[in-house]
């Protein structure tokens, strides 16, 4: 895979200099990527879900937060490491991710469930800029998600627990695939992820779903409270009519 990233790195780099007048031609016009590109299909079962939110909570800000949320909401990590406050509709409990963000040049509004909002309610604001997610007063978003990941798995490793072969994507794919479990349309757990769809659906269907998306989340978001922190035994969970 390593031999694959270097091939679209450095094809991506003379395409740009062929665009720039700087080479005639890219060596790389002939030459097939090394090694096939294989779709990855991990999400984290509710075990692991389990044994890694105690140690979101535990994290210090802003890491733990911004995983939680990457879970919960199953948007794009730059996307949400990037968040700002001017974003956020606290009367609406709305998040719009502007066009100029997002990876199809498309505004997108992400519906705030509580257990968003209670995480967005504890934590700190700054005066210096508008990112939610900072170490710079909120002058830059953060960054350095691969030394995130190395502490997430060592705070794992302290509580005597391996999550094996896992990502920080992985948690937009875990969110996407519990909404499927919870029986939530394809077409709404879609637009929750910013996936617009293909052909005449792209150009007639230009409903937002907002109110299903709502919905969606929100039970999602019950979901995983649910796998972190189960009911007792005695408590019967009532179903809310659909």
């Amino acid at each position: 895979m390593a031999a694959r990233r270097v091939y679209e790195i450095a094809t991506r780099v003379f395409n740009w200099a062929q665009g720039r007048g700087d080479i005639g031609a890219s060596p790389f016009v002939f030459m097939k990527p090394p090694v096939k590109k294989v779709a990855r299909s991990r999400a984290l079962k509710e075990h692991e879900i389990k044994a890694l939110w105690p140690v979101l909570t535990e994290m210090a800000y802003p890491f733990g937060s911004l995983q939680k949320l990457l879970l919960l909401l199953g948007q794009r990590r730059s996307e949400v490491a990037e968040m700002q406050w001017s974003e956020i509709d606290p009367t609406k409990r709305e998040w719009t991710i502007p066009a100029e963000r997002s990876k199809n040049q498309c505004e997108h509004i992400v519906p705030l469930p509580d257990a968003v909002v209670d995480i967005l309610d504890s934590l700190p604001h700054f005066t210096e800029g508008d990112f939610v997610f900072t170490t710079t007063g909120g002058r830059r978003p953060v960054s350095g998600f691969g030394r995130v990941k190395v502490r997430t798995d060592q705070m794992l490793i302290d509580q005597d627990t391996v999550i094996e072969n896992w990502r920080v994507h992985d948690l937009r794919r875990t969110c996407r695939t519990g909404m499927a479990s919870l029986g939530v349309p394809e077409i709404v757990s879609e637009r929750i992820l910013n996936h617009l769809p293909q052909g005449l659906g792209k150009i007639y269907n230009v409903h937002e779903y907002l109110d299903e998306k709502r919905d969606a989340l929100s039970r999602w978001a019950q979901e995983v409270q649910n796998i972190t922190e189960p009911p007792p035994a005695n408590v019967v969970e009532l179903k809310a009519k659909r």
